[in-house]
Order: structure tokens, then C-alpha cells, then sequence
């Protein structure tokens, strides 16, 4: 039973998310090459509720290894739960609310931008920015944002090149720019000097 607990709060942990992210990646690029809007919606609302459940099995666990052990086991009765309550805030709790508010932040300013100029946008793209800023979480919206700048200047210099098409809508940016934050977001929040923003 230990041994079991011991794989579910370890590697199980680390890699449930990475898991999660990447098949919603791929999910989001089917439902957006392939249009189903409807689809989308119920991945941003999967991606939302997923990381609030992420959190409480974080909690849990943190909960369940401190209790094992005389000494850590002062910090979850310290003050009656209350200096256990405010760690698991500051190291779980925060970072998802600051994800999912991030993300929707940006799901609004897309919307903004769509009702000036919807010509820049196709049926779901703001949709799609939800989900996948959904995916990159807190701080990896942020490189996320900077990221899709690059990759629409990238593909509209493709397009003008090869396509000769005049417009750029944000669905491929946004795309390519997600996998970038998935797999470097450590190292580029470190080298854009982030680091004080992690949570």
C-alpha cells in the first residue's frame, strides 16, 4: 500500500499533467482543423476542472506524506490546520486560479480583438486560444502570449512568401506557439527573468 501511495504522489504526479496537456493539444488541433466547436468548449471546461481536481489531489497528498512523519506531521496540526490551509494555497491553489483567470483574460481580449476585426479570425479561434492557454497555465501564458506574437509575424512572412495570402488569422500561431511553452516553459521563464512570478 505504501509502495502504491508512494508511485501515486511521486511519478504518477509529475506526469499525469504533461499527459493531460499534450493529448489536449492535439485534441484542440483536430477540433480546430476539423471545426467542432461544441467540442472545444467542453475541452476548455475538462482543462478548467481538470486542474482544479489537479490541485486538491496535490493537497491530499501533501496532506497524507506530511501526516506520516512525526516532525512534518507538526505543520499540518500547527494552528489547527491554518498554516497547512495558507502552504497549500500558496503552492497549489494560487497557481491554478491564476491559470484559469489568466486564461480567461486572454479568452476576452480575443473576443475583443474578433468584434474589431473579425477578418483576422475563423469560427473557434477564440475558443482555441481558451483551451490552449488553459494548457500552458501560470506563468506559461505569458510566454504563451509572446510566443503567438512570433508565430503569426513567422507564418504571415510564410504566407506572403509561398501563399501570396494577405491575412493571418491567430488558430496556427497559436498552435505552434503552445508546444513551445510545453516543452521550454522552465527554461524560457527563467531566461525572460519570470521566475518571481512562479507560484
Amino acid at each position: 500500500m505504501e509502495t502504491f501511495l508512494g508511485l501515486l504522489f511521486g511519478d504518477f504526479a509529475i506526469y499525469l499533467p504533461k499527459i493531460v496537456f499534450w493529448a489536449s493539444w492535439v485534441a484542440a488541433a483536430y477540433f480546430y482543423f476539423i471545426p467542432r466547436p461544441r467540442a472545444m468548449r467542453c475541452l476548455a471546461i475538462f482543462l478548467a476542472s481538470f486542474r482544479l481536481l489537479y490541485v486538491g489531489f496535490l493537497i491530499y497528498g501533501q496532506h497524507f506524506i506530511w501526516s506520516q512523519n512525526e516532525f512534518t506531521k507538526f505543520f499540518v496540526e500547527y494552528q489547527n490546520g491554518s498554516y497547512f490551509s495558507e502552504y497549500a494555497w500558496v503552492h497549489f491553489g494560487l497557481n491554478a486560479v491564476l491559470s484559469i483567470t489568466g486564461a480567461l483574460l486572454f479568452w476576452t481580449l480575443l473576443r475583443s480583438l474578433k468584434s474589431y476585426r473579425e477578418r483576422f479570425f475563423y469560427e473557434g479561434e477564440t475558443e482555441l486560444g481558451l483551451v490552449l492557454a488553459l494548457i500552458c497555465g501560470w506563468p506559461g501564458i505569458l510566454i504563451f502570449i509572446c510566443f503567438s506574437l512570433v508565430m503569426v509575424v513567422l507564418v504571415s512572412i510564410f504566407k506572403i512568401l509561398f501563399t501570396k495570402e494577405k491575412y493571418t488569422t491567430l488558430g496556427v500561431p497559436l498552435l505552434l506557439a503552445c508546444p513551445v511553452v510545453l516543452l521550454g516553459s522552465v527554461a524560457l521563464v527563467d531566461a525572460l527573468r519570470l521566475g518571481a512570478l512562479k507560484i
